[in-house]
């Protein structure tokens, strides 16, 4: 009903027997369904690759510094020896490879906490 009021509304003036449901009937055997067009529901796209790279090195970053306070050895060593079992640096390392590297990481400290 809305829809036909709206297409009324759009038409202008109407002859005097012509009403809503009248209209509805009309658009109904022509096709019509619905004034506004269905909305499309958004989907949540995936964040792009290099922002989630970026969210990964940060995370790295703070286990790293977590772990390095935990053993005494400076940042630059874990990172050095994380490269040397990876074979990679964490600029060209694929997001699959960063998250094991936090995986490793989350082993080390489970080990260190004990």
């Amino acid at each position: 009903m809305d829809y036909a009021k709206a297409v009324m509304n759009r038409a202008g003036a109407a002859p005097r027997g012509m009403t809503t449901e009248y209209v509805a009937l009309i658009l109904r055997t022509a096709g019509a369904t619905s004034a506004v067009p269905t909305q499309r529901v958004a989907t949540p796209a995936e964040a792009p690759l290099a922002d989630q790279k970026h969210e990964v090195r940060r995370l790295l970053k703070r286990k790293v510094g977590r772990y390095s306070y935990a053993v005494n050895k400076p940042h630059e060593f874990i990172h050095g020896e994380m490269n040397r079992l990876f074979g990679d640096n964490t600029k060209t390392a694929t997001l699959e490879s960063l998250l094991k590297r936090i995986a490793l990481l989350d082993r080390w400290l489970k080990e260190v906490e004990k």
